[in-house]
C-alpha cells in the first residue's frame, strides 16, 4: 500500500501576515524543518510532498504553489489540489503545517483504511496541558477533519479540491461532497495529530 503525505504550507509566503522575528509564519517553518519532516522521514512512507510557500530539501518533494490570493482558504485549497496532482500513492494523507503526527498515527490509521475510503485523524494539543487535551475535530464517523485526513486516490480524482467552495467552513462542504459521491468516511479516535500552534479550541 503506497501512502503519500502532502503538507500544504504558507510558512515562507510573501503575501501572508508576519509573525515572530518579522518573518512570514516563522513558527510553521521551524516546526516543519525541525520536527514534522524529520519525523516523517523516519516512517516507511511512499513519498512526502510539501506544497506551497517553502523550500527544497532532502527527503521530500517540494512543489511551489505561491499564496497568490488574499483569501487564505482559496490558497489552501489550491495547494491541496497541487499536492494531489504531484502525488503517486494509492492513498493520500493531508497534514496541516501547524500539526505533527503522533508517532503511531499512521500505524493506527491503517486498520481503518482497510474498511473505508477516507480516514479522519483525531486531534489534540499539549500547548496548555502536558498530558494533552482533545481538540474539536468533529469527532465521529461521517466528517472529514480539515487539519488531517487520509484519502483513497480515486476519491480525490472524483471529488477534486478545485470544486470545494472557498469558504472558511470548507471542511463541511468538502465532507458533503465526498458523501454525496458515495464514499465512506471513518473517524480514527486512536490516530492522533497534534496541533502545535496557539489558539486551538478544546472540547469543553
Amino acid at each position: 500500500m503506497k501512502l503519500s503525505v502532502v503538507i500544504p504550507t504558507c510558512a515562507l509566503g510573501k503575501t501572508t501576515g508576519l509573525s515572530s522575528g518579522r518573518q512570514p509564519y516563522a513558527f510553521r517553518a521551524y516546526l516543519l524543518r525541525c520536527f514534522t519532516l524529520p519525523l516523517l522521514r523516519r516512517l516507511p512512507l511512499h513519498e512526502i510532498i510539501v506544497v506551497g510557500d517553502f523550500e527544497s530539501g532532502a527527503g521530500y518533494t517540494y512543489v511551489p504553489c505561491p499564496s497568490i490570493h488574499l483569501d487564505a482558504i482559496h490558497s489552501a485549497l489550491d495547494k491541496r489540489e497541487a499536492g494531489f496532482r504531484a502525488s503517486s500513492g494509492e492513498w493520500i494523507a493531508y497534514l496541516a503545517d501547524d500539526h505533527i503526527p503522533h508517532g503511531d498515527a499512521f500505524l493506527f490509521a491503517y486498520k481503518y483504511m482497510a474498511r473505508s475510503d477516507v480516514v479522519s485523524f483525531n486531534r489534540r494539543t499539549r500547548m496548555r496541558v502536558g498530558a494533552g487535551e482533545e481538540l474539536n475535530c468533529g469527532m465521529g464517523d461521517g466528517y472529514i477533519n480539515g487539519h488531517g485526513a487520509i484519502y483513497r486516490h480515486d476519491v480525490l480524482e472524483q471529488c477534486p479540491w478545485r470544486d470545494v467552495p472557498h469558504v472558511f467552513s470548507y471542511d463541511i462542504s468538502h465532507t458533503l461532497q465526498i458523501k454525496e459521491a458515495g464514499f465512506h468516511i471513518m473517524y480514527a479516535p486512536d490516530a492522533y495529530i497534534e496541533d502545535c500552534e496557539y489558539g486551538a479550541t478544546p472540547w469543553i
